[in-house]
């Protein structure tokens, strides 16, 4: 699955990262020039982030019973000595749809065994990474496992904007046990076959399946059940009951992770529709500025 020195530079990357978050996020500056702190410290004081997902004034989905489809966020966290990041390689970066907790990590709660993960995905031309692998790794009181728990490879889309959903699949075995809190992680290999440490692309975040599910509807892909979820703050339930309800929303979606994204094009209003190679897959149309011409017909 590995390309010759993935695997050996994977370990050593989880080493680093489970001894200490930051000395990852050091060769994360050193790679991309973009630092994966989760948070900045000041005179010894942790600054938090506030939540990633922040859709700002506009309106949320609405239920049959006219009530928007809003998010609040739960009064939990990831690990205090957790931190959620990534590097942005010059072949594809990958932001997780995921919100961020109080610490600054990517964290959501899970009513699900296994849960799917969205992750937006902007892609340089002409990259040579044609695939990504999933790790997921139980916590104990020592960090995280060395050893993953569950493992899966995904390929990843050649449009240059994309959403990917990668899921536990419901084959294995495996499911999230309410009694762990769970680290994903993500790895690109950007020039397989390489050594070198910087031509990985990863991002990683936390899960936590919920022992109380006070809905109990699971995706049933409408916007109600997306409410339900929403106000009980059991994140991954609630976008895909949001996604599954119908691609309108994904403009209410892509809206509130604008700044996490940090995309250069305007993503309000995008055009987000099947990929006709992959059912995990959704490309993104951004929506095109109007030409010289166009402007000029439009113009009173």
């Amino acid at each position: 699955m590995f390309a010759s020195g993935g695997y050996d530079m994977h370990k050593i990357l989880m080493t680093m990262r489970s001894s200490s978050p930051f000395l990852l996020a050091a060769l994360a500056l050193t790679s991309s020039g973009l630092p994966a702190v989760a948070g900045l410290a000041i005179d010894g004081t942790q600054l938090p982030y506030l939540a990633q997902f922040d859709p700002a004034d506009r309106p949320p989905p609405l239920s049959a019973s006219g009530g928007g489809a809003r998010f609040s966020p739960p009064e939990r966290n990831a690990p205090e000595s957790a931190a959620g990041g990534a590097t942005r390689n010059s072949c594809v970066s990958m932001s997780p749809l995921v919100p961020k907790d109080a610490n600054g990590s990517y964290y959501g709660l899970t009513a699900s065994g296994r849960p799917e993960l969205y992750l937006y995905a902007l892609r340089a031309s002409g990259t040579r990474a044609e695939q990504a692998t999933l790790f997921i790794y139980e916590y104990t009181e020592g960090g995280p496992s060395f050893e993953p728990a569950y493992e899966k490879a995904f390929d990843l889309p050649e449009a240059t904007r994309s959403i990917v959903r990668v899921s536990i699949d419901e084959a294995t075995e495996f499911e999230l046990d309410p009694d762990s809190q769970y680290e994903w992680y993500i790895e690109i290999e950007c020039e397989p076959g390489s050594a070198d440490p910087t031509t990985l692309a990863f991002t990683y975040g936390w899960i936590e399946r919920t022992s109380d599910d006070p809905v109990g509807l699971g995706t049933i892909g409408t916007n109600e059940a997306a409410a339900a979820y929403g106000d009980a703050g059991i994140w991954f339930e609630y976008l895909g009951n949001l996604v599954a309800a119908g691609p309108e929303n994904w403009d209410y979606i892509l809206s509130g992770f604008s700044d996490a994204i940090g995309d250069s094009v305007d993503l309000s209003g995008a055009q987000v529709v099947p990929s006709e190679d992959n059912s995990n897959v959704q490309i993104v149309e951004p929506v095109a500025a109007p030409s010289a011409d166009d402007r000029a017909t439009i113009a009173p």
